[in-house]
């Protein structure tokens, strides 16, 4: 198996393949393997990130870098290379619903003038010159807004990070100034000086002023008095109180001297004001930064800059596009940026962003002729840390837990044992104003955050302590109690902020499952989790850490109820990812024996439904009977009967699947009309949902079989309003699902279309895989239908992704669908597609249900399309005799109109006429529907 980093020397081997990026082809045993340039591109793409998950965003960017394409091509070109690929291909590009896609093979690799005063002084050198400028990127609108408060204003202070660019900003906004100042500029560097009673010293040299005295502060203060000059002070934050105090009787012993100082805390003398120097803009991580457009993106355009000044080459459009993850970990820090960018000539761009992930950043080399304190970030994070106090760096040090921001509470928790509230909210305190924390505030909150550089070396302070243990401890004991509160009814607040800190929240259950760790605890903050888990839609994230969890019971004591919260949660993920698979069994009878040991009915209630419902949709009517009959007497008890609109909703559904619409209905109805709110409650609490949607939604698809048209969409609109106001996943998506079925049944397919697609995002952005394939089938057929072939490859795929699943009644209902369509244009004749029959035999019946009569009409239009006329008029009788006994006439109004147009030739008008008036008299619809249209246009020709 190669590494990642290995796969540059670029050619590999997997399974019977070889792969060659600079040669650009694939060979399967020695022979060349056709494969289009964007399919070869995706491979290559997912072989360099070999067992990783790339989403499709990113593969996007990769192979369609610049331009806006819609997903549906990428699924294209995955399809075509899977077909490339052959019987292996499926094993190779592994599709990860919800989040994108995975090459899951083994790899194999083959490589500064004098005055008068009223006390003469001397100087003896000018004033110390400004350094020249530098070149600046991404920071006019900075120097131009320190040039203006300098105007009219005494004292400026640039307060920023260490690395921010404090003294080139400075440096460029007083060489503007000059012009303003007749006794010229001066500056005074403090960042050498490392005694602070060394500070009036080092104003009166800079001034070019002789040191006569232990204290030339009236030497200096002479001096001033009547000059107009600007002076320049340059890293005052380790000697901030003496700076601070001289650069007040500066200001205000003179008439017109103006100061502009940089530090990294404010100086709190009067007068001043502070300009606080903001990290250089990145760009954004979605592919949209190129070579046309990277002066947008001061951080991006800074690092090409002095890349390419150290490679004395330009970087490829490839090369730009990896600067956007470099930059964003480097905080658009400019010192950081630069120490990063002088290694381009040492290393590709790709080994830098690993090596900034493994914090190397902070030992990088920077400029011989920078200050100390700049010559690499460690140094420059050592001299800050060097100005706090113990209890300031000891907190500095437990911050660095900290994945994402956090707030005032949660920082003083952390210190608990080490420092009272008061001297902890001080400390955070002190820590903000050094520029070592960066705060962000809104209307409702400030939080805090660390800089990635700056929590890199932080970090690595804390595990020199020999605290670094602690600290995660008492970070993932801080999410774990916060988690608890989320039991409370009037959560929802409470949620949504914790969602906002799912970083830290997976951090403290990683870490508690590593060696050293607090394996209970990390099961708590699992258990505890859930909600989070749930309100994000991260289903694959939540089962892989119930696993993980579960793997542990044999030596960890748990309660029953935790147990039970984990169980559900894992078998509930189960079956949104992956469908009615042998693991969904599995889970869901595991949720049913622990609740039925422990007594817990509505868990045990809510196992048996699932259950009864993988049943129901894999057509084994037999194992949903067992199911259903437990169920049955549980539901008799008296906390059972608070889930009968559950019943009837799956009693009604099964019907339906059935073909049994008479009876179908009854229940539904009854489902669609629950009214208990304890009822509704509990379903809610323990099943995730209640029953009103789904049955709004079976319901409608119901009456719409029994021909009320009008009374169908009123009521699926209903449905979708109210699967949208309650936010709830399986809800919405159950409606859309028939919504857009329902379209498609009565011809709209334009209206059909929109709502598809957004049925479609639904189930991709939710991470529901089992609604996902549905979706995936359903815009297929809609494109196909509106003269899109394309659509049939995306039809196939979601017929292809629901027999995977395991649903039979749908994959019949799509196939069927399929047929229809390809029969309907032009007689089959797409693509030179080859039709077949459908199996409608005695024996596969099961597997048909609702559908039947359609299926066996399907039959007829292939056997009167072949010439068989006879064989035609046989299955449509027998089609018509199913919708019939179904009591559907929308399957009724079909079979006639295919019936009458062979009558017709057959001079049976009378009865044709009298079978399409009796069909058209069921059906009820606002707006004429496709095949109501053609029917009355029949019995106009009769």
């Amino acid at each position: 198996m190669v590494d990642e980093k290995q796969i540059q020397n670029w050619e590999v081997s997997f399974g019977p393949f070889r792969l060659s990026k600079p040669a650009r082809f694939l060979e399967r045993d020695g022979r060349r393997v056709h494969l289009g340039g964007r399919a070869f591109d995706i491979l290559v793409h997912l072989v360099e990130h070999p067992t990783q998950v790339v989403s499709k965003q990113d593969l996007l960017a990769a192979v369609w870098p610049r331009l806006i394409v819609e997903e549906g091509s990428l699924r294209f070109h995955i399809s075509e290379l899977r077909k490339a690929l052959g019987d292996d291909g499926r094993q190779y590009i592994v599709n990860v619903p919800g989040r994108g896609y995975c090459f899951a093979g083994p790899i194999t690799s083959q490589e500064y003038t004098g005055s008068t005063l009223q006390q003469t002084v001397f100087p003896i050198a000018p004033p110390r010159a400004i350094p020249s400028p530098v070149s600046l990127i991404g920071r006019a609108s900075s120097v131009d807004k320190i040039v203006e408060l300098l105007s009219s204003r005494r004292i400026v202070s640039i307060i920023a990070a260490g690395g921010m660019g404090k003294t080139s900003v400075a440096t460029a906004a007083a060489h503007q100034l000059a012009p303003r100042f007749r006794d010229d500029i001066c500056f005074v560097e403090l960042g050498l000086v490392e005694d602070p009673t060394r500070v009036t010293d080092a104003f009166a040299i800079a001034l070019g002023l002789p040191i006569k005295s232990a204290n030339p502060l009236d030497d200096i203060l002479h001096f001033v008095q009547s000059k107009q000059m600007l002076i320049l002070v340059d890293g005052c934050e380790h000697v901030i109180n003496e700076s601070a105090n001289l650069i007040e009787e500066i200001v205000v012993g003179s008439a017109d001297v103006h100061i502009l100082s940089t530090s990294r805390e404010t100086l709190r003398v009067e007068g001043e004001w502070v300009f606080h120097l903001e990290p250089l803009a990145s760009a954004p991580i979605d592919g949209s930064l190129t070579a046309s457009n990277i002066g947008e993106y001061p951080a991006a355009q800074l690092f090409m800059d002095r890349a390419e000044a150290a490679m004395n080459a330009k970087l490829s459009d490839r090369d730009i596009e990896l600067l956007v993850p470099i930059c964003c970990k480097l905080d658009g820090l400019p010192l950081a940026i630069e120490l990063a960018a002088s290694q381009s000539p040492l290393l590709s761009l790709h080994d830098l962003a690993d090596a900034l992930a493994d914090d190397v950043i902070l030992e990088l080399p920077g400029r011989r002729t920078s200050p100390p304190r700049h010559q690499s970030l460690s140094r420059m994070l050592d001299w800050s840390y060097r100005l706090l106090t113990e209890l300031e760096q000891c907190m500095l040090q437990y911050m660095s837990i900290f994945r994402g921001p956090f707030e005032l509470d949660a920082a003083i928790a952390m210190m608990q044992g080490k420092a009272t509230y008061a001297q902890a909210a001080s400390a955070l305190a002190q820590l903000s104003s050094k520029s070592l924390l960066n705060v962000d505030r809104t209307e409702t909150a400030t939080r805090y955050r660390l800089l990635d550089t700056t929590k890199a070396y932080a970090r690595s302070k804390l595990m020199e302590s020999g605290d670094f243990t602690d600290a995660c401890h008492s970070h993932a004991r801080l999410y774990a109690d916060a988690l608890k509160g989320l039991q409370a009814p009037s959560s929802d607040q409470a949620l949504r902020r914790l969602a906002s800190q799912f970083e830290d929240i997976s951090a403290a259950i990683s870490w508690g499952f590593q060696p050293g760790g607090d394996i209970p605890l990390s099961i708590e903050l699992v258990a505890a989790g859930i909600p989070i888990w749930q309100y994000l839609h991260l289903f694959q994230n939540a089962k892989d850490c119930i696993e993980k969890a579960l793997s542990h019971l044999d030596h960890v004591t748990i309660s029953v109820d935790v147990e039970l919260a984990l169980r559900n949660c894992f078998a509930l993920s189960v079956m949104l990812i992956s469908g009615f698979t042998e693991e969904f069994t599995a889970a869901w009878s595991r949720v049913s024996a622990v609740a039925e040991a422990a007594q817990q009915l509505d868990l045990q209630i809510v196992a048996l439904l699932r259950l009864w419902s993988q049943q129901v949709l894999l057509s084994d009517a037999r194992r949903a009977q067992e199911y259903a009959e437990k169920f049955h007497r549980l539901a008799h008890t008296e906390r059972g009967s608070l889930w009968t609109g559950i019943a009837d909703w799956y009693m009604g559904s099964l019907r339906y699947l059935a073909g049994n619409f008479v009876d179908a209905r009854a229940y539904l109805e009854r489902a669609a009309g629950e009214s208990r709110q304890e009822a509704i409650d509990t379903q809610r609490d323990f099943y995730g949902y209640d029953c009103r949607v789904s049955g709004m939604a079976f319901l409608s698809s119901t009456i719409l079989m029994q021909g009320e048209v009008s009374r169908a969409r009123d009521l699926i609109e209903q449905a979708i309003k109210q699967g949208l106001s309650e936010d709830n996943d399986v809800s919405l998506c159950t409606a859309q699902g028939h919504a857009t079925y329902g379209l498609i049944m009565i011809g709209s397919f334009e209206e059909a279309e929109p709502l598809a697609r957004e049925y479609l995002k639904q189930a991709e952005e939710r991470a529901l895989g089992n609604f996902y394939s549905l979706a995936c089938a359903c815009l297929g057929l809609i494109r196909l239908w509106r003269g899109d072939d394309g659509g049939l490859k995306q039809l196939d795929f979601g017929l292809l992704d629901m027999r995977r699943m395991g649903y039979p009644d749908w994959v019949h209902a799509f196939m069927a669908e399929r047929l229809r369509v390809l029969i309907e244009r032009d007689h089959g004749r797409v693509d030179g597609i080859r039709l077949a029959a459908l199996d409608t035999s005695e024996s596969n019946t099961g597997g048909w249900g609702w559908y039947l009569a359609e299926a066996v009409r399907l039959n007829g239009r292939l056997a009167q399309i072949q010439g068989d006329k006879r064989e035609a008029e046989r299955l449509f009788s027998s089609a018509l005799q199913v919708a019939r006994f179904q009591s559907s006439p929308i399957w009724e109004l079909r079979v006639a109109n295919d019936l009458v147009q062979l009558w017709i030739s057959d001079k049976r008008r009378d009865r044709g006429r009298a079978l399409l008036e009796d069909v058209c008299s069921k059906i009820s619809c606002r707006a004429p529907i496709k095949d109501l249209i053609q029917a009355k246009a029949l019995l106009a020709s009769l």
